[in-house]
């Protein structure tokens, strides 16, 4: 009977350190997201084109809180909307750190944040990968 309670207590305390782990993992990137990002580019679609503040006439700055990104263009709020950080299959393979927005799941983007830069890839065929700078 002690040696089932010694091994109930194990596992309880397992699961509870990895629930916190992974928390803190998803709460790091959060954390790197923050921020004011401005656009530097986009490249992709099924034209393989590349979009530019210049070539588009749009400046574009994404507001990241650690549960709201704010979209604005050209200094005008385009859409303000909640997210989660889940880790899901990417269809650049493997799996990675995505962005759920909570009002549409179907909208998903895995990310990068390196060195001032953030890179969101579209997951989705023949759409965008953009390239943004932290203000």
């Amino acid at each position: 009977m002690k040696t089932k309670i010694i091994l109930l207590l194990f596992l309880l305390t397992f699961c509870f350190s990895c629930n916190s782990n992974e928390s803190s993992i998803v709460e790091s990137n959060n954390s790197n997201l923050t921020g004011k990002w401005q656009w530097n580019k986009s490249t992709g679609g099924i034209a393989g084109l590349t979009l530019t503040p210049l070539s588009t006439n749009k400046n574009v700055v994404l507001d990241i809180s650690l549960n709201k990104i704010k979209f604005i263009e050209n200094g005008i709020l385009i859409y303000d909307k909640g997210y989660n950080i889940e880790t899901q299959q990417s269809i650049f393979g493997g799996q990675k750190q995505l962005i759920i927005y909570e009002t549409n799941f179907s909208i998903k983007h895995s990310f990068e944040v390196s060195n001032n830069k953030l890179i969101l890839n579209d997951e989705c065929y023949d759409c965008y990968s953009s390239e943004y700078s932290k203000l």
